[in-house]
């Protein structure tokens, strides 16, 4: 007793630490504990991944062109997706900051995926998005138009949808988030938000715009299906963007030319039908990339000699549908236009409600209602 006293005496100080009660708490996930930030993740074509400092845009290098600007927060996974469907998820807070992309981390050092491996597509996703619950009630209608869905589509014409919740985790294995053919390949990938609309646009000049409630939500591995019919030999697939009904598409061809066209000017048509023209294009012309936005919206676009110039929408004239486009960049000889990429913002999406708890009535309530609820049950006589 004496030595406890002489313990209790020389370190019987005030406890340091809290004792809390977990159960009325919710358990926290590491995301939670990475800053809450913006920021714009940039994938160059070399594969380099880079993460701007305090929320800006950097620089696209005129050396090794962006595949792919996003904007992010911190807590999201990035999704890096191949020609081929294959993906993995990085968590956005874990990507390097570098004001320059060029001095970017490959990709291969921070996912699973190898280096070798052609990435198409990023997509940042919230956690906000992953964590939503499916629809209550079970509605296979309800489900297919709620919550964050990942729509991917390829160079064939091929369309597909997966919630949110059920994109791959990050894993040391790499995943899939479609099903792709060995003559096709991914060509866009978008988050959507279940009832949006999506535009499609290929090389010689044909689109297609429906509702997205038109393909259901499929499971990673499955192959999607057909969006388009493309009615000429040789036509590919080159742009898939969600509508924004108050936008533009921004399209050019590989010669430069280009225009903006009125969303309001492609029709909302039914899924697998040959749609209508979105640029009449001559000669052996093609277009190389659409993109949708706001006249002063931000945009890259990429040539074979001369790396990556960025500009806006409104550097390419208005006018319609089935007009050509008019000059938006000087080439020089010998060079093209390879491609088109807009700057994508994050899509905000709101922290999931709990789910509420239906209230049950007490024994009392219970017997009343069996009391008064309806006409007595006639009892047959034996």
């Amino acid at each position: 007793a004496a030595e406890l006293a002489e313990l209790k005496k020389k370190y019987g100080d005030r406890r340091r630490t809290q004792i809390v009660d977990t159960s009325k708490r919710k358990s926290l996930k590491a995301t939670e504990f990475a800053p809450d930030e913006i920021a714009w993740v940039t994938l160059t074509r070399s594969g380099l991944l880079s993460r701007a400092y305090a929320g800006k845009q950097a620089k696209p290098p005129k050396d090794d062109a962006p595949r792919a600007i996003v904007q992010a927060n911190t807590r999201d996974l990035l999704y890096l997706i191949t020609q081929k469907g294959r993906t993995s998820a990085i968590s956005v807070y874990s990507i390097p900051e570098s004001d320059d992309p060029a001095n970017g981390t490959p990709f291969s050092a921070l996912c699973p995926l190898d280096s070798a491996a052609r990435v198409v597509a990023a997509v940042s996703v919230p956690a906000a998005a992953r964590n939503a619950p499916p629809a209550s009630n079970g509605d296979a209608a309800e489900a297919a138009s709620t919550g964050v869905f990942l729509v991917v589509a390829t160079a064939k014409g091929m369309i597909k949808k997966i919630a949110a919740q059920d994109l791959p985790a990050p894993s040391s294995k790499v995943g899939e988030v479609m099903g792709v053919g060995e003559d096709d390949q991914v060509v866009s990938a978008r988050l959507s938000e279940g009832d949006d609309e999506v535009l499609l646009i290929s090389a010689l000049g044909q689109s297609i715009r429906f509702s997205e409630t038109e393909v259901r939500a499929m499971g990673t591995g499955a192959a999607g299906v057909q969006a388009i019919k493309l009615s000429k030999p040789g036509d590919a697939i080159v742009a898939m963007s969600v509508v924004d009904p108050k936008g533009e598409a921004f399209l050019i061809t590989d010669v430069g030319l280009g225009k903006r066209v009125p969303l309001k000017d492609f029709p909302v048509q039914g899924r697998y039908g040959v749609g209508t023209i979105a640029m009449a294009v001559t000669g052996k012309a093609k277009i190389v990339g659409a993109a949708i936005g706001a006249p002063d919206d931000k945009l890259t676009m990429i040539t074979t000699k001369g790396g990556a110039r960025v500009g806006k929408f409104d550097e390419a004239p208005r006018r319609g549908r089935p007009a050509r486009g008019g000059s938006v960049i000087k080439l020089k000889p010998g060079d093209v236009v390879e491609a088109v990429v807009p700057f994508i913002e994050r899509l905000e999406v709101a922290e999931p409600e709990p789910p509420k708890k239906r209230k049950t009535g007490s024994s009392k309530q219970m017997k009343l209602k069996m009391k008064t609820g309806g006409p007595k049950a006639k009892v047959k006589k034996r």
